[in-house]
């Protein structure tokens, strides 16, 4: 009878510390720091800098607020929308970071702007889709900076395999100077 017990006790606390054991596992694996990052993060997936051009009023914040609530749904990483202002926040969905330029009024040009974005994403690694609309409306970024600020956006993307789209209130004919094998026009 004793015996029996014993076995129970030992069983139990095998069992106890086998589930203890493969928590702590599972916990140590989700810790973004044993996690696979930059190329090997998701196989397969190309990230780039998605662009949504049209003249203002075209309807590009709502087409944005769409695709934005739809990748939250896909992607099973962080989905981040970064606007200049709080008017249609109720319109981005829950699962979405929304986050308001105008609450940070210190950053002014598209240097500062890109050392946001790398803040950003080395506070979270997690982030796989920022939304940016309104980049021109933003911080004082003038039409003849996209080329460059394009190209930042590629290499962040590039290297930490984040997707990007922005919206911006001008026509292709404007963007000449983007590299397109850098970005993908979306219309």
């Amino acid at each position: 009878f004793i015996l029996a017990q014993l076995i129970k006790k030992i069983f139990f606390l095998s069992k106890y510390f086998g589930y203890l054991v493969a928590f702590k596992i599972k916990l140590i694996y989700n810790m973004s720091i044993y996690r696979p990052q930059g190329k090997n993060r998701n196989k397969g997936v190309i990230p780039m800098v998605n662009l949504l051009t049209g003249q203002k009023g075209s309807g590009k914040t709502q087409q944005m607020i769409e695709a934005a609530n739809l990748k939250a749904k896909e992607c099973d990483g962080n989905v981040v929308f970064i606007k200049n202002s709080h008017s249609d926040t109720y319109s981005v969905s829950f699962d979405i970071r929304a986050i308001c330029m105008a609450d940070y009024p210190s950053i002014r040009n598209i240097d500062e702007y890109t050392g946001f974005l790398y803040g950003m994403i080395s506070g979270n690694s997690d982030i796989q889709v920022i939304f940016i609309d309104g980049i021109l409306k933003q911080s004082s970024v003038p039409l003849e900076d996209m080329a460059r600020f394009v190209d930042r956006l590629d290499n962040i993307s590039k290297r930490h395999n984040v997707e990007f789209f922005v919206s911006i209130s001008a026509s292709k004919e404007e963007l000449a100077d983007v590299n397109p094998e850098k970005s993908n026009f979306l219309n």
